[in-house]
């Protein structure tokens, strides 16, 4: 399925643009629009269902139900029928293939692809199945110049602030009815989703209560040097507040801070991978599996599928009402049921022709197997000698090269806080990429909360790593006596704290959560920011930044590689 008119091969017959409005959702008009014709303005923070939530999500919550509605509720469109169990989709290098082991899924009657907030906002929205349940920079650029009414461009996480979109484009809010100010072009309000795909979360700073409650105070500061948007500044996005009260961190007496950041929407396919870690120490043969694995979002903050479900529907669709029970486990089933891999390479290269590409292998994989040093033992029989006949053997060989450059090349992985501190904190350990990319055939790392500091946004510019994009919010994060950096200064300049906006401690400061690698090629860029904006941008972060030493053709062997994930 696919939103955009890229070229796409599907399973399903096309029926025309009038059939299509008539029928494409057979939802209750109550699960797609809002629940009261006076809307705007009549929600009482007070009110809003947060019991049951992390930490982070009241004031998070709060924030979003204070954005903007757009003007006109529109549901999300072009959703088919039926998502068939075996799909092939066209993307920028070959096809992608998603694979359903239970079956087709009927949309109409499955919350996934419904909208049960009040902006028109279903999951599907931000996680298509023809991007490898993310979206691409490509997808989110058409939809925007077919119809920027799109559901996707709801202002609350859309905008670069929800005050930046034109009033005319917007409604009150539902919580005390704020409209857009914005004095620009539409187009310009949206600038962080049109140019790097990103979305903005709003996260207080170790909000209380405490996670856990015996959690030491937060560890730093954070202050705000740059801001080309404003939402890390006006009060209205950048302090808590309840109906007009703020609330008051007992940090410093002072409102409670809420950070603005932007990130890339996480692909939701394959999750059986990244909700199945391993508790260590211990070799993997006598760890045992986590039941919460910590590495649903990109910091960690949402414990289960189900809480991120809950919580994602009613802040990012600003819903009155949680979903229900059985919308939470339809959303979850799908989730967990759909599996998402290249299933062929450019000029119609075969995938699965003696290999193990493509969707179907992938979910016939055990999740929680891990066989260091080898993540992928996908195109192994690619390696020379090839066998007899096989077509397009130089491509092949390219790709079986960049395999064995993945799993096996080694380099010294250094300064990078959640990897460097085992053992022995501050040593360099020698390592691959299957090190943190350790999960077998889906590559996320295999451990509980694997969260780690890389360099993304600024924060290793002393290890090789980039500076701060001016295109973002600067933060400049000073962390109190006493406390332990790891490898940071006491004064770090970032665009996105991570993982310590949640935690409160300095040693968190950067780390995102190790993602999984399959089907790529469908949804660039990449990082956490969007800041490479193919994959051959990301090889070059990670040579320059751990000097690894790459050779022009084994940078291209494994882009190569990448690209049939």
């Amino acid at each position: 399925m696919k939103l955009s008119s890229d070229r796409s091969r599907i399973y399903w017959t096309v029926v025309p643009a009038l059939v299509l409005i008539a029928v494409l959702f057979q939802v209750p008009m109550s699960a797609q629009q809002p629940t009261s014709p006076s809307l705007p303005g009549s929600v009482k923070a007070r009110d809003l269902p947060t019991a049951g939530s992390p930490p982070y999500f009241p004031a998070h919550y709060r924030q979003f139900m204070r954005s903007a509605l757009p003007a006109r509720i529109r549901k999300q469109g072009g959703v088919p029928r039926t998502i068939p169990q075996f799909e092939i989709d066209a993307d920028a290098q070959g096809e992608i293939g998603s694979y359903q082991p239970a079956g087709a899924t009927q949309t109409a009657n499955n919350a996934f692809f419904q909208s049960l907030g009040t902006n028109g906002r279903a999951c599907v929205t931000c996680h298509q199945p023809a991007g490898g349940m993310s979206i691409s920079l490509n997808d989110i650029n058409e939809r925007f110049r077919r119809d920027a009414e799109d559901p996707l461009f709801a202002p609350v996480d859309g905008s670069t602030c929800p005050k930046n979109v034109p009033s005319a484009q917007t409604q009150g809010s539902p919580v005390e009815g704020h409209t857009g100010k914005g004095t620009g072009t539409v187009a310009s309000a949206y600038t962080t989703l049109l140019k790097r795909g990103l979305l903005r979360i709003a996260i207080p700073l170790n909000a209380p209560p405490r996670n856990p409650p015996s959690a030491a105070k937060t560890e730093f500061t954070i202050e705000v040097v740059r801001d080309p948007y404003g939402c890390n500044i006006d009060p209205e996005f950048s302090q808590d507040e309840i109906d007009g009260q703020p609330v008051i961190d007992p940090d410093t007496g002072k409102p409670l801070q809420v950070i603005s950041v932007y990130r890339r929407p996480r692909i939701s396919a394959n999750l059986t991978f990244a909700t199945t870690a391993f508790v260590f120490p211990g070799p993997p043969s006598v760890s045992t599996p986590a039941t919460v694995s910590g590495n649903i979002m990109w910091d960690g903050r949402e414990p289960s599928l189900e809480n991120q479900a809950k919580d994602a529907t009613l802040g990012h669709a600003q819903a009155i009402a949680p979903p229900t029970l059985t919308q939470i486990q339809q959303i979850v089933a799908f989730e967990t049921g759909f599996f998402s891999a290249q299933y062929e390479g450019p000029n119609g290269l075969s995938l699965t022709t003696l290999a193990l590409g493509g969707p179907l292998p992938l979910s016939a994989e055990p999740p929680g197997q891990h066989t260091p040093p080898i993540t992928f033992p996908l195109y192994d029989a690619w390696s020379p000698p090839q066998p007899a006949g096989l077509t397009d053997s130089a491509q092949r060989a390219s790709i079986a090269r960049g395999e064995s450059i993945f799993n096996k090349t080694t380099f010294q992985i250094s300064n990078d806080a959640g990897i460097n501190a085992l053992p022995a904190p501050g040593k360099p350990i020698t390592g691959t990429c299957s090190t943190c990319h350790s999960q077998r055939f889906s590559g996320n790392d295999i451990i509980v909360s694997a969260q780690q500091d890389q360099g993304i946004g600024g924060t290793s510019a002393a290890f090789g790593g980039p500076s701060p994009s001016p295109d973002l919010p600067i933060f400049k994060i000073t962390c109190k006596a006493g406390v332990p950096l790891g490898f940071h200064e006491a004064t770090i300049q970032t665009n996105d704290p991570g993982l310590a906006l949640i935690t409160g401690k300095c040693a968190d400061v950067g780390k995102f959560t190790v993602p999984q690698l399959r089907a790529l090629a469908a949804h660039p860029p990449y990082f956490s920011d969007g800041s490479a904006a193919n994959l051959s941008q990301v090889v070059d972060f990670y040579d320059k930044r751990f000097q690894i030493h790459l050779s022009p053709q084994q940078k291209t062997d494994l882009v190569n590689f990448l690209n049939g994930l």
